[in-house]
């Protein structure tokens, strides 16, 4: 894969990784949610009337969760689960930066295996916390039903994430450079890394947080689409064979949480495709 990188542009490797993780993260999510579940959500997207019980709008999200990290909170499957999503959060945080960082990483992993081995598992333990308090947090939410769960849940967990990345900043904070003549002294390589490992392990620990604003996000904009799409003046501005591609891309009523994953990893890519053309 490295190699296939090597030959685009560094924008679209630091926009393209990251929007198909997230995607891939989603493509199964329909998967987690019962048929009832499913006609929520859809009806919701498309402004139908419900014919199902009304439901939290966080709660599909939690489904998602538990299909991909397992229904247990607790248990080895669960951690080497959260693990797994960790290191590949991980890897493509490096992406998100550059397509440089992931070579000075690899670098350093060779040069100190122990100590970066040390590392990768810290950030993994953190890691599982930053998740098992997002799964907990949805959950409580879902029992309260309220309207703004999600909007809720961002602002509380990004407190506690914040929580989390302070302690694990005072935890490692005795190995780290303490003076200017020690900091002076670290291979620029080493630094590199260094400044490399702690933007990736800050995008990763906030993982939860990011995967539920770009679902909320998501699920504004196909709300918007469709209501556009039932305008008479949309077919001036979008010929109607653009929407019905657009319609078979995002089959809202049959898989709607694959729907909202295309979507976010859209908006995650033209999101991060600007930041790096402001660079």
């Amino acid at each position: 894969m490295a190699g296939i990188l090597d030959y685009l542009p560094e924008w679209i490797a630091a926009a393209g990784v990251p929007a198909g993780s997230v995607i891939g993260f989603f493509w199964k999510g329909d998967d987690a949610l019962s048929q009832d579940f499913k006609q929520w959500l859809s009806q919701k997207i498309l402004r139908m009337k419900l014919t199902v019980p009304d439901i939290s709008s966080i709660e599909p999200l939690g489904k998602v969760f538990d299909l991909v990290y397992g229904p247990r909170y607790f248990g080895l499957i669960t951690f080497l689960r959260v693990a797994a999503v960790s290191t590949i959060a991980l890897a493509v945080s490096c992406f998100m930066i550059g397509k440089e960082p992931v070579s000075s990483l690899w670098v350093l992993g060779k040069a100190y295996p122990v100590g970066f081995t040390l590392a990768v598992t810290v950030n993994i333990f953190f890691d599982y916390i930053s998740v098992t308090k997002s799964r907990f947090l949805i959950v409580a939410l879902a029992k309260l039903h309220k309207k703004y769960a999600v909007i809720i849940f961002i602002f509380v967990d990004l407190i506690l994430t914040t929580i989390i990345f302070i302690v694990y900043a005072t935890v490692t904070r005795p190995v780290m450079p303490q003076t200017v003549e020690e900091l002076q002294s670290v291979p620029p390589i080493v630094m590199q890394a260094f400044t490399t490992w702690i933007s990736a392990f800050f995008f990763s620990t906030f993982l939860t947080l990011l995967l539920t604003t770009v679902y909320s996000v998501s699920l504004v904009l196909l709300i918007f689409f469709n209501f556009l799409g039932t305008r008479p003046y949309m077919r001036w501005l979008v010929p109607e064979n653009i929407l019905s591609i657009i319609r078979w891309m995002l089959p809202v009523e049959t898989l709607p949480i694959r729907s909202i994953g295309i979507v976010a990893g859209a908006f995650l890519f033209l999101f991060l495709a600007v930041f790096h053309a402001l660079l």
